[in-house]
């Protein structure tokens, strides 16, 4: 909204002026000490020359500011890459005391003293570098790095200014909120859950879980669902690695859907808690699986999902594999084109019975998911037309064909990354796979000289090749 104020100057011709904190707006680590690199950077835009100095504070909320320089930035000596030439500058971090026990830090540059230096106008320029620590707790804080004035260094208090032509110029000026959560590595814990696209029987562990992460918290899966083709399959996934302790006896979950979608359906059938006589482990146990409209524990309010529960035998000791990742429920979902869903697991909902919880049964006792507060899956309501228009090569469905094409399939084939939009755009050979061929094939032709990907490229198109690849929602690029 600040920016609003200084919309009138720019339609006229004027110059404006622009300080921003600028960095990671999320970080995702484990419990501790984590620290990153922020740079404040001083933009101008207008008919006018650029900054010949200028000053500011940075304070910390939710962080402290470890170290603040000019060094690498275009406040440096000119002999190291930078603007200043018998200048002056002055950055420093604040004494706490001195400042209402605020961290923060505060920098003045003047470029020169002698001779008409100025920063290139109309660009937008480093002028400080910032290392930021944050103390990472489990759950979720919100940390702020604003631009004030008023922190008091070695010297008077410092004001927010910047000079143009020896006038002071004040800039309009951009914060940078930093969303902080602490999460536990689960990838090493005895139990786990997931969600996935597919049923899983005897695969290790998380393969084929969407989203897993690198602390395996499961909770970046992306499933896209063509809601003009019917309702799509949702699998819940337990992960186990109990090599010692002998395997899983039943679960009970409770699979809350939040957004546009309903939850058409809930089942065991097709999966590991199947009868034995249909492929899965159970005999002679319990299953009681539902969905409804189910009820929060407490709550008059109604909201779609499904509740399990299930014991593989009562008599026979039967259990999962001690070891792997296992499908245990399949959910039909739903959804309006356009539209999101989120699967995930939440104590409370009941079906015909009491409040179900999240719970895992090992050795007759009952444990938790390591990630179970975290474990979710995003369902994308599209439409899939046979008529798609794209360009072939971009992957990742934005408007240029670039190396971020590449690293998108290899992390949606190996890193468990998001599926491509239209797998038409990512199957860059047009062989009708979707493989590490596409991937060769597009660093050919970015940096070797190689072939250009088949028609549709140069121009948006319709596939000309007969396969059963297909796009899903509208191509940023063609429409």
């Amino acid at each position: 909204m600040l920016f609003l104020a200084f919309l009138p100057d720019l339609l006229q011709g004027q110059d404006v002026f622009s300080l921003s904190i600028q960095g990671p707006s999320s970080i995702t680590t484990l419990p501790g000490i984590t620290t990153e690199a922020y740079g404040v950077f001083l933009g101008h835009t207008g008919s006018g020359s650029g900054a010949q100095a200028w000053s500011f504070g940075v304070s910390a909320n939710g962080a402290a500011i470890a170290s603040a320089t000019t060094a690498g930035t275009a406040a440096d000596v000119v002999e190291k890459g930078g603007f200043r030439l018998r200048g002056f500058e002055k950055t420093e971090i604040v004494d706490r005391s001195k400042n209402g026990n605020t961290s923060g830090a505060v920098s003045g540059v003047v470029l020169s003293l002698t001779d008409p230096v100025r920063l290139p106008a109309n660009s937008s320029q480093k002028v400080a570098a910032l290392d930021v620590d944050f103390e990472v707790t489990q759950g979720l804080t919100i940390a702020n790095l604003d631009l004030v004035n008023g922190l008091q260094g070695s010297g008077l208090p410092v004001k927010i200014a910047v000079t143009q032509e020896g006038l002071t110029r004040e800039p309009f000026l951009r914060n940078q909120d930093v969303v902080v959560r602490g999460v536990f590595d689960c990838c090493d814990a005895s139990l786990n859950a997931g969600f996935s696209a597919e049923p899983i029987r005897g695969a290790p562990p998380f393969e084929g879980i969407l989203g897993a992460g690198p602390y395996c918290t499961a909770e970046e899966g992306v499933i896209f669902h063509a809601a003009n083709a019917g309702p799509v399959k949702v699998f819940l996934n337990i992960v186990s690695n109990l090599d010692d302790l002998g395997g899983v006896q039943g679960w009970s979950f409770s699979v809350f859907l939040a957004g546009d979608g309903d939850v058409l359906s809930a089942t065991t059938a097709g999966t590991a808690a199947d009868r034995q006589e249909n492929g899965g482990l159970w005999s002679s146990g319990f299953n009681k699986t539902e969905y409804s409209n189910l009820r929060l524990g407490g709550s008059s309010s109604e909201s779609s999902g499904a509740i399990s529960g299930v014991v593989l035998s009562l008599t026979e000791g039967t259990t999962l594999p001690p070891r792997g990742t296992e499908s245990v429920l399949a959910l039909e979902v739903t959804g309006p084109e356009a539209g999101t869903s989120f699967l995930f697991l939440r104590d409370g909902l009941r079906g015909s019975g009491q409040p179900v919880s999240n719970v895992i049964t090992v050795g007759g006792d009952s444990r938790l998911a390591c990630n179970q507060g975290t474990a979710r899956v995003v369902i994308q309501h599209g439409h899939v037309d046979d008529s798609h228009l794209f360009t072939r090569g971009n992957a990742n469905n934005d408007l240029d064909l670039d190396i971020a094409d590449p690293i998108w399939i290899v992390n949606e084939l190996y890193l468990q990354g998001p599926p491509a939009p239209c797998l038409d755009d990512a199957d860059a050979n047009d062989d009708g796979l979707l493989d590490a061929s596409d991937v060769v094939f597009l660093i050919e032709y970015l940096f070797r000289a190689g072939a250009s990907p088949p028609a549709p490229f140069s121009e948006c198109g319709t596939d000309p090749t007969s396969d059963e690849l297909s796009c899903f929602g509208p191509s940023l690029e063609c429409g």
